[in-house]
């Protein structure tokens, strides 16, 4: 599989790239980005981010592209059939709202 550039990333998300840190997706390799600018260009939220307290803590406005990463180079890889079944069990649709949710885990802790 042919590996995105730089530019071909820019272009498909329309603009400069931010990475999105998304804990449960760092654990599995996998790198988001976005258009650092969408939202002052007003594009239409995509993903909204919610912490363990369930506030929103950021929303993601327009396309985003997710690939796998190697964590000896960090050079951006294809992402694998598991790769992609986390995303698509960590991430929930709205049709109503035409957007994604992703609830980050709350941590139990246990005492000894």
């Amino acid at each position: 599989m042919k590996r995105l550039t730089y530019e071909e990333v820019r272009k498909t998300l329309g603009g400069p790239l931010e990475s999105v840190w998304v804990p449960e997706l760092d654990a599995h390799n996998i790198i988001m980005y976005c258009d650092e600018e969408g939202k002052l260009k007003m594009k239409k939220p995509s993903v909204a981010l919610f912490g363990s307290d369930g506030e929103v803590y950021d929303i993601v406005a327009g396309t985003v592209l997710s690939e796998g990463y190697d964590q000896h180079t960090g050079d951006d890889i294809p992402l694998t059939e598991e790769q992609v079944n986390v995303i698509n069990n960590l991430f929930d649709y709205c049709p109503e709202l035409d957007c994604y949710f992703y609830y980050r885990k709350r941590k139990t802790w246990k005492r000894s």
